[in-house]
């Protein structure tokens, strides 16, 4: 099936859950704002948003299914708000009765179409702490990280992100495996993507040397200087962005902390 034919399809499928008046296991979203949200994300993944909550991981892979399958995507989220469960591969998501009943607040800035399938995949990879809110804490360390991928059913995954991950080779690595078709996440410090020195939503002002934010490589890099495309935050960003001298790699460096790479 193509890209086109699926999107078709998964239009197709939440026009029909748009329609219908069954009971939402997410008891305080609505189906139409739901419905709105994903007939958007199937024409445009990059608008996926995880605002400044941390859930940058489960961004990455909804993101990821969203734009090379997106009718698994529609069928995911529009069964997550139905029955409360929902697959990706086969890894059946499980989100608590907590989540299910939390109201989404006006400044959460969530749209209600992100919030249900990555606060899903959170809650479900947690063991020991549940993920309620928007307020919680939605990181995601390298192993959680590996966990997800392995779950989510993706057979060949490069954890680019342990040993000597800030240098030039390792760079190399994540646009090599961008380059062979694989979904790849870069680890950096988030005040990586920030506007003339103005905080971004992580609220950093210069390198912190944290590997707090990942973002997903969205085109080929180039080196000297480093120049680059990445998604997050619901867009497509440059790297640098809005810098006005040209970035070096050993600048670049201060802010990179590794990769993953994983396909299916």
């Amino acid at each position: 099936m193509s890209t086109v034919e699926a999107q078709q399809e998964a239009t197709e499928l939440v026009d029909e859950f748009a329609a219908r008046h069954k009971s939402k296991a997410f008891k305080n979203l609505h189906r139409s704002r739901v419905a709105q949200g994903l007939h958007i994300r199937i024409e445009k993944p990059y608008l996926i948003n995880q605002g400044n909550t941390g859930l940058c991981v489960p961004a990455s892979l909804v993101y990821d299914l969203a734009y090379h399958r997106p009718l698994q995507y529609a069928k995911l989220v529009t069964h997550l708000f139905e029955h409360g469960t929902g697959k990706i591969g086969n890894w059946e998501l499980k989100p608590g009765y907590d989540l299910r009943h939390h109201a989404l607040e006006a400044n959460d800035k969530f749209k209600e179409a992100d919030w249900i399938p990555m606060a899903s995949i959170r809650d479900s990879e947690n063991w020991f702490f549940d993920y309620e809110s928007s307020s919680d804490n939605g990181g995601t360390t390298v192993e959680e990280t590996l966990d997800m991928l392995h779950n989510a059913g993706y057979q060949h995954i490069i954890n680019g992100a342990e040993g000597d991950v800030s240098s030039d080779v390792n760079l190399g690595g994540a646009d090599y495996y961008r380059k062979h078709g694989y979904t790849v996440c870069l680890r950096i410090d988030s005040s990586l993507l920030e506007h003339n020195n103005e905080p971004g939503p992580m609220g950093c002002k210069k390198p912190i040397g944290v590997a707090n934010h990942r973002v997903v490589l969205v085109s080929p890099i180039e080196f000297y200087p480093v120049k680059f495309k990445v998604f997050t935050w619901g867009k497509i960003i440059d790297i640098p962005r809005y810098k006005p001298n040209p970035l070096s790699i050993t600048e670049f460096l201060k802010y990179y902390y590794g990769y993953m790479a994983f396909k299916y």
